[in-house]
């Protein structure tokens, strides 16, 4: 399952994200601020057309492109550091979590209605919406 986590600022995101992590053993995502989303990446990147239809169903001619494994795989592109995967765009998030569709992960880098039309269409993906009242998240603020 990949969780996303949004709300607004000082609500309480990341409390949420270090429950998740510590309570219930998932791992952390972070995207990378610098490579966030163009509109007009798709999840295999800028220049490979993507095998799946605008209905989300994958074409016979392309069904293995979206092979799901038993196991988790290994993948280049992220990197780790402490407890968390660091990925230099979402399209490579993406990847990785419908590669790994049976781990766990938590994330609160979807910040655009963009990046999370892109995740919302895997069946693995839960966006979680988290607020507070306003004078706790002034407080917040203050810390």
């Amino acid at each position: 399952m990949l969780l996303a986590i949004v709300g607004t600022r000082y609500s309480g995101k990341s409390e949420v994200q270090n429950y998740y992590a510590s309570v219930h053993d998932f791992v952390v995502v972070h995207i990378d601020r610098n490579h966030l989303l163009d509109s007009g990446f798709d999840i295999f990147g800028a220049s490979s057309p993507s095998p799946i239809g605008d209905d989300g169903i994958v074409p016979a001619s392309n069904s293995d492109v979206l092979l799901m494994e038993a196991a988790p795989t290994s993948h280049p592109n992220p990197s780790f550091s402490g407890q968390a995967l660091y990925f230099p765009s979402a399209p490579e998030l993406l990847k990785y979590a419908t590669m790994n569709w049976r781990q766990n992960f938590v994330t609160t880098d979807l910040r655009t209605r963009d990046l999370v039309k892109m995740f919302v269409r895997r069946p693995f993906f839960m966006l979680v919406s988290v607020d507070a009242p306003l004078s706790t998240r002034f407080l917040r603020s203050g810390e």
